[in-house]
């Protein structure tokens, strides 16, 4: 017996744990998406099967199927062997916290037990260990919308948005490539950065720009000529302004044309204070201003009617922009503004300098700490572990999301070598050194 299917404009909440596990293998579209979907229908009733050990059975005609993937019924009829028979064999990297917050072990765990195909009909379990990680979450979670989850068009796009969603608040997140490569399943390809950047991470950044309600950039950070790591500017979007996907048809990114009279920020910021000064007409004279001669002309005409208005304001400001009355404050501003650039530049160079000695002494204390063992390395993570959670056990999740970078560090530290300025100072002010 079928189901029906669930709404996918709903919101659906996630273990912090489930979306940093990273997976042991790539999934491909179908199979996230389907993996997604099955998950979003687990209901709070479900738990009981926990106690059962029993997995969570679904029931869909490959119409369904075709509908939840966004694709055509021939095409999943076609690959029904496939997506059943590959679909379980993938799994997540779970680890194992005791009550110190130490890692104790790491699960590998497969989220789809069983799949079937019979005669237009799949048939899904969903493995009761997994359950945790959906049902009864109420801390440690993030909440998605569906539709953006279903709308992706790579797994990778799908999994990069969900591991960046959760810093939204925060506003960034950093991850060396190979973190980012063993969370997307795909540690052992894409040796050199640049395929993995043009084929993998700004193809899934342009499409969570397009579909969803966050906005991203990155920068990257070298150690030598080669990109060791990533920091992500994470950017929710005014609400109204993202896409306005439809899952059956394919997603489509807002473009200028859709936004009637658009008023820049810059613009917006300039005239805040005057808006219920002037009329209409002085607004629009003052945009076309903007468009004109950009925002310095406008700024110091306001400047200089609100200075020499007497009486009139609205009026005095038309006449300002009219017959250029703020030339010398203009003038003035922009020869502010050419020193300041050349400042500006002077301090980069300067800056440069600094950078360049700074990545020298990083990649000393890096070539140093990698000639120790394993064992070595292992038991540095431990003991720096093991310090945080009897120290500061708030910053746990913290030091986890980037253990590399703080177990290098805290070496660094108690060995006079600077590796990363800003987590060592992190780790003195926290007391671990």
């Amino acid at each position: 017996m079928t189901r029906n299917l669930i709404d996918k404009n709903r919101k659906i909440r996630q273990s912090n744990e489930f979306v940093e596990s990273p997976y042991m293998v790539e999934f491909s579209l179908h199979e996230i998406k389907l993996m997604e979907y099955l998950i979003a229908e687990c209901k709070e009733e479900d738990y009981n099967l926990i106690g059962k050990r029993q997995g969570k059975d679904y029931n869909f005609s490959a119409t369904q199927i075709s509908k939840i993937l966004n694709t055509s019924l021939s095409r999943v009829v076609t690959d029904a062997d496939k997506l059943a028979s590959e679909i379980t064999n993938k799994k997540i990297e779970h680890k194992v916290l005791d009550h110190k917050g130490d890692v104790t072990e790491f699960v590998y765990l497969s989220i789809i037990n069983e799949a079937s195909y019979n005669n237009g009909n799949f048939y899904f379990e969903l493995n009761y260990k997994a359950l945790p990680f959906f049902v009864k979450v109420n801390q440690n979670f993030t909440e998605f919308q569906l539709r953006h989850l279903l709308s992706m068009k790579t797994a990778y796009a799908v999994k990069l948005y969900k591991i960046l969603y959760q810093y939204k608040k925060i506003g960034k997140r950093t991850f060396t490539v190979e973190e980012l490569k063993t969370q997307f399943g795909i540690k052992d390809k894409y040796d050199l950065y640049s395929h993995f950047k043009n084929k993998i991470l700004d193809k899934s950044i342009k499409q969570i720009n397009e579909i969803t309600d966050i906005e991203v950039i990155y920068k990257e950070y070298k150690i030598g000529k080669k990109v060791d790591s990533l920091e992500f500017i994470i950017k929710s979007k005014p609400i109204g302004i993202e896409s306005s996907t439809i899952l059956d048809e394919p997603p489509k990114a807002i473009s200028h044309d859709d936004i009637i009279d658009p008023v820049p920020q810059d613009f917006e910021k300039v005239i805040h204070d005057i808006k219920s000064k002037i009329s209409a007409r002085t607004q629009q004279l003052l945009m076309d201003y903007h468009s004109l001669h950009g925002l310095m002309y406008v700024e110091n005409s306001i400047k200089y009617a609100l200075k020499n208005s007497k009486t009139n304001f609205d009026k005095y400001l038309q006449d300002t922009l009219n017959n250029k009355w703020a030339e010398v404050m203009i003038t003035q501003a922009k020869e502010k503004h050419k020193a300041d650039d050349l400042f500006s530049k002077a301090f980069e160079s300067v800056e440069s300098t600094a950078k360049d000695k700074h990545n020298e002494l990083k990649n000393l204390a890096l070539e140093e700490y990698q000639k120790l063992s394993n064992k070595e390395q292992t038991k540095l993570a431990t003991e720096l572990i093991q310090k945080v959670t009897s120290i500061c056990p708030n910053k746990l999740e913290s030091v986890m999301h980037q253990q590399n970078e703080y177990v290098i560090s805290y070496w660094a530290c108690k060995n006079n070598y600077t590796y990363n300025g800003g987590l060592q100072l992190k780790l003195q002010a926290y007391k671990l050194v």
